[in-house]
């Protein structure tokens, strides 16, 4: 504090003149000051705290007060320093000390008080005296008490839904839960749309679409809309092929951005396909990636495009990448082969069309279609002896059941080819024998049967019971060939997913029933733990505080286990309506989904019946062909002509000889090999095919 004096002393020298002497005694102390409790006062004048005195106690800062100084009259400085002339001073009020409430000083800032404005004195005559600064005016509080609103009934329910849904992953209570709200107007969209999202998590995939279909294309909340469309998107693997057409339309409405959903895509580049726009197809193409699980099916729908836009090389190289990439969908595959083959055939490449039908996988419907234009390949190479063994291998008792009439037609003329006649004969005969019938029960069929219906019923009614050798006339073979076709099958599964979706309800309530007996299970057991702490607390076992926190935390457990069993109680009783609605929906659709698989039905027994009149009359032909030929061999070998290679069966053989052990290996089909030999002569001409 001493240099605050010396600091003092120095102005008043400064300011006055008067020597150190003088000016030392113009000053004096008003009031004393107070030293710092705890310092200690260095050499270099500095305070120090010793710390280590004062053990781990921090103390507060305590650096004393100052001397107060105060100036002499103006006469006795008058006296000290001679020829001083003061002014006498103005005593001027200090500005009143504002004391403000702490809560208010801290929530809001006064107004800005008047204060005194600058004025220049440089030459001015008279300085104002300054004005006393005013009292802070507080504005006054603006908050008023605001009514509350609690959640309505139906709110409550709908965010206990939600919160089952989203944090509890519970879809089964919250989709029960939501039945009860579907009609109400308060919160009708907002609870369907939270409905169909966990009937999506419960494989109800009909549910989910129907409902936000309808809210997509009909709600007048443009948000609500808008949300229906990207959840639709999001979730595209849940709808139908035939959806894109509506729902394309509905993401341009919205400008929803879908460059990164590839199975959006994928499904858009189907549709596309099937109604023949391609550059529709070729863009959405784009958007999926290499590493996609949907690139395998993408490099098949850009095959398919190509072709039909004429680039066949294009097509041709797409397939050769798909198989080459070996995809694990047997279906896909065999398609993929399939398809390739038919292009090498078309475009004469004989060898390689060869090759590709034998890719085509065994276990897939297409295969035996495969086999037969895989025979057609070999005699137009002329591997004659290798179509003749191939169809046999599909004559024999291990393909009974298989309908293919085709597969005797280039049996036959395989053996024509190869101048074996009277086995060319039996294999007509074979045909005629087998297949004749069949051709007069299916005409009688189309006469009795006028409906459409009726060939769904014959279907169904087989697929009742597949051992059954025949339904309504028709052999077991044929239904077989006649059910397994696109047109019907595809929509079939669509019958068979609604069929499969009212199972889930059946599975959810079930799953509730458990739900109930393991909520009701944990409950009693935790009522136990809760009784024995409690009888061990009374004992004197543990803290008083410690008892205090676990029997909180375990009540406030049993509480929510009771909830959720109510909960999963109520939802089970409104499971049974939501699935009385949903079955009343799906019989509707059902009922025109069977109607097209009925129309699909009737169309593709005219075509077999079509196919297999076909077939018969160039048997006829075929008859002709080598009963011609048979007479021209003859009298070739009666002029001296020397066969080719091998010898001819003798005509009086019943049979026909094979080096074959009564066993086809299917693996091996596609691979066999007559054990007759060419006997024409060199005079003999191959038959036209």
């Amino acid at each position: 504090m001493l240099h605050i004096e010396k600091l003092a002393l120095s102005l008043l020298i400064a300011l006055t003149g008067a020597s150190s002497a003088h000016a030392q005694e113009l000053l004096s102390k008003k009031t004393s000051g107070r030293s710092s409790k705890g310092l200690k006062m260095k050499s270099s004048k500095v305070p120090t705290y010793e710390i280590h005195k004062a053990g781990n106690v921090i103390p507060r800062l305590d650096l004393g007060e100052e001397p107060i100084l105060e100036y002499q009259e103006p006469s006795a400085l008058a006296t000290v320093i001679p020829g001083l002339q003061m002014k006498p001073l103005e005593k001027r009020m200090s500005p009143v000390i504002v004391k403000m409430d702490k809560k208010t000083s801290n929530s809001r800032q006064a107004k800005a008080s008047t204060v005194n404005k600058v004025v220049s004195v440089g030459n001015a005559p008279d300085v104002p005296a300054e004005k006393t600064v005013a009292d802070p005016v507080l504005a006054e509080s603006s908050v008023t008490a605001q009514k509350l609103n609690p959640l309505s009934p139906a709110e409550s329910k709908l965010l206990q839904a939600q919160i089952l849904l989203e944090y509890h992953d519970s879809a089964d209570i919250a989709l029960g839960l939501l039945v009860d709200l579907l009609e109400n107007k308060e919160v009708q969209t907002e609870a369907r749309y939270t409905y169909a999202l966990a009937a999506r998590k419960l494989g109800l995939h009909s549910e989910f679409r129907s409902i936000l279909m309808k809210i997509a294309q009909e709600s007048k909340s443009k948000d609500w809309a808008k949300l229906a469309t990207e959840a639709l998107v999001r979730e595209v693997e849940a709808l139908d092929i035939s959806d894109m057409k509506i729902l394309s339309s509905l993401v341009d409405r919205d400008g929803i951005d879908t460059d990164k959903n590839d199975a959006y895509n994928f499904y858009r580049a189907k549709y596309f396909l099937e109604t023949g726009d391609l550059g529709q197809v070729e863009d959405a193409l784009k958007y999926i990636p290499e590493k996609s699980k949907y690139r395998a099916d993408a490099m098949l729908i850009s095959a398919l495009s190509s072709y039909r836009s004429g680039n066949i090389d294009k097509a041709a190289g797409n397939l050769e990448d798909l198989l080459k990439s070996n995809p694990s969908n047997v279906t896909l595959r065999s398609i993929g082969a399939l398809t390739l083959a038919r292009i090498h055939f078309q475009k004469n490449r004989y060898k390689e069309a060869s090759s590709a039908y034998l890719k085509v996988d065994r276990q897939s419907p297409l295969w035996l279609q495969a086999m037969t234009e895989q025979a057609w390949t070999q005699i137009l190479l002329e591997d004659h002896e290798g179509a003749a063994g191939n169809m046999f291998s599909l004559h024999t008792d291990f393909f009974k059941n298989a309908f293919a009439p085709e597969t005797y037609t280039v049996r036959s003329i395989a053996y024509l080819n190869l101048c074996q006649y009277g086995d060319g004969l039996q294999v007509l005969s074979s045909l005629r024998k087998r297949y004749g019938p069949i051709l007069g029960r299916l005409e009688k069929y189309r006469a009795t049967k006028t409906q459409p219906s009726d060939y769904y019923e014959t279907v169904r009614s087989w697929l009742r019971n597949s051992d059954q050798k025949e339904v309504d006339g028709l052999p077991r073979s044929f239904i077989v060939e006649f059910a397994r076709h696109p047109s019907f099958m595809n929509v079939q599964g669509q019958i068979n997913q609604f069929e499969d979706e009212l199972e889930h309800f059946s599975k959810a309530n079930l799953e509730l029933i458990q739900k109930e007996k393991e909520l009701l299970k944990f409950q009693n057991e935790a009522q136990d733990r809760l009784a024995k702490m409690r009888e061990s607390h009374k004992r004197g076992g543990g803290s008083e505080a410690q008892f205090k926190v676990e029997t909180q935390a375990l009540e406030r457990q049993i509480a929510g286990v009771k909830m959720r069993y109510e909960l999963a109680r109520k939802a089970r009783g409104f499971i049974k309506d939501a699935r009385a609605r949903s079955f009343a929906r799906i019989e509707k659709e059902k009922v025109q989904l069977r109607e097209k698989a009925s129309k699909a039905l009737k169309a593709r027994l005219g075509t077999l019946v079509a196919e297999l009149t076909h077939v018969l009359e160039q048997n006829d032909v075929l008859q002709y062909e080598i009963l011609a030929g048979a007479g021209e061999h003859l009298r070739s070998q009666s002029a001296g002509a020397e066969a080719k290679e091998g010898k001819r069966l003798p005509s009086n053989e019943k049979s026909v000889r094979w080096d074959f052990k009564g066993e086809i290996w299917e693996d091996e089909v596609g691979h066999y090999r007559s054990s007759l030999k060419n006997v024409c002569s060199s005079d003999d001409k191959l038959a036209s095919h």
